[in-house]
């Protein structure tokens, strides 16, 4: 599909690409330091992320002329194979496109394979709750038609990363453009689901799926996102337009942990939800769950001559609240499944989850104190982005200790806090 954009309009603010700063707060409560205004001006004061901001901003113009290209159109089936040609074609044509990883974005862990990934989750998950719920006492979880939605978000909740680099943005962006932008030409768009029924999204349809796709992420923001668990406890008919927003906070809780565990999590044939026991989904717990733990750990070191999941710098963030938090609000998830909801949870699901956060954190403090300790033997320092490049090694020496406090505390609340 090749697309006729005219002449490209570029958002006068590339701050906050054209958007209002209150769209990116979406009635959430952030301490300063990790309000998306101040990461985002910090991101930005780095010349080549403004440039990249910049590039972002041009791309998002592109998209609404491309929406618009596709609202005219006479069919609206497959919304969701026409949104990925559409994000791709922008990418592609993006100045400095990096177009090694954008002919590999259906390789293991890249983003197409990740959103089929997930897709095929909910899918898979969708199916073992239709399967196994006890509704008696609380009623439906979701309607048939929501768990068919959510496969719509599956397949397309991250493609707005497209549009720029990741130096270009934060976590919130994506979220954003898919509420105020895609969601405006969803309303009688439609996607075959896995039953093999076309589905043709109603206005409360479209509020169902931007309420998911649009709000997914809980980094930043991990106890506000993992409240929500407390839908799971309320007694309500989520097909009631009344009751859409609750619905939504269910739905978000479940897609969450299809999400972050991608198929690694299923139902066994015991019909308990469990991360699946076979070599396969034992690697992608790993590669996915694991390791995108590992890059909320960013360290000024990397080992010599090393693998990559040694190399600390790699992190995007140092936010190992995300393994507290974040993991506190999966633990409620699967024990309001099971509790309220009749869902067999296996013993081992949230004990391997816990497990996995632990051992990321020691991981981290033993590299960490080796670095320290026995500096240029197994582990050398290394500049981060956000470090002046005037910094010695005695800055990233006194940076590293400031960090190793911080995994210190982290890793002593969560042993006090984890489930035993």
């Amino acid at each position: 599909m090749t697309f006729e954009y005219g002449e490209k309009l570029i958002p006068n603010e590339t701050r906050f690409l054209g958007f209002k700063e209150s769209d990116y707060l979406n009635g959430i409560f952030y301490s300063p330091e990790d309000s998306p205004t101040t990461r985002i001006d910090k991101l930005i004061s780095i010349k080549e992320n403004f440039e990249a901001r910049e590039q972002m901003a041009i791309n998002i113009g592109l998209l609404e002329r491309g929406l618009e290209v596709l609202d005219k159109e006479e069919s609206f089936d497959r919304y969701d194979l026409r949104l990925k040609a559409l994000f791709l074609g922008i990418a592609l044509e993006s100045k400095n496109a990096n177009l090694v990883f954008l002919k590999g974005l259906y390789k293991p862990g890249e983003l197409f394979q990740h959103l089929d990934e997930v897709n095929q989750t909910v899918t898979s998950i969708s199916s073992g709750l239709s399967k196994y719920l006890n509704s008696h006492e609380r009623g439906q979880l979701l309607t048939e038609r929501q768990l068919l939605l959510m496969e719509f978000s599956g397949s397309t909740h991250d493609l707005p990363k497209l549009l720029g680099s990741m130096n270009a943005q934060i976590d919130s962006d994506h979220e954003v453009i898919y509420r105020k932008i895609i969601g405006k030409h969803l309303l009688g768009k439609s996607f075959v689901a896995s039953n093999k029924e076309t589905v043709i999204f109603s206005a409360e349809d479209v509020r169902f799926i931007i309420g998911l796709s649009g709000f997914h992420e809980d980094i930043w923001r991990e106890k506000a996102f993992s409240e929500q668990h407390n839908s799971l406890k309320e007694k309500f008919e989520p097909d009631k337009p009344e009751n859409l927003n609750k619905a939504v906070e269910r739905a978000r809780m479940i897609f969450h942990f299809e999400d972050i565990f991608g198929n690694s999590i299923g139902f066994n044939e015991q019909g308990e939800l469990c991360i699946k026991d076979d070599e396969k989904s034992d690697k992608a717990f790993q590669d996915r769950f694991v390791d995108l733990f590992r890059r909320h750990i960013q360290l000024p070191i990397q080992i010599i001559g090393g693998d990559k999941k040694d190399n600390w710098s790699r992190g995007k963030v140092l936010r190992p609240e995300w393994g507290l938090n974040g993991v506190a609000g999966l633990v409620q998830t699967f024990t309001e499944l099971q509790s309220g909801w009749g869902i067999k949870v296996h013993p081992d699901l949230i004990k391997k989850v816990q497990g996995a956060i632990e051992q990321v954190l020691k991981e981290a403090l033993a590299a960490a104190e080796d670095a320290l300790k026995n500096p240029e033997t197994k582990y050398e320092f290394v500049k981060l982005k956000e470090v002046d490049e005037k910094a010695t090694e005695a800055d990233l020496r006194k940076l590293l200790l400031e960090r190793q406090g911080i995994l210190t505390a982290t890793l002593n609340q969560f042993k006090v806090e984890r489930v035993p």
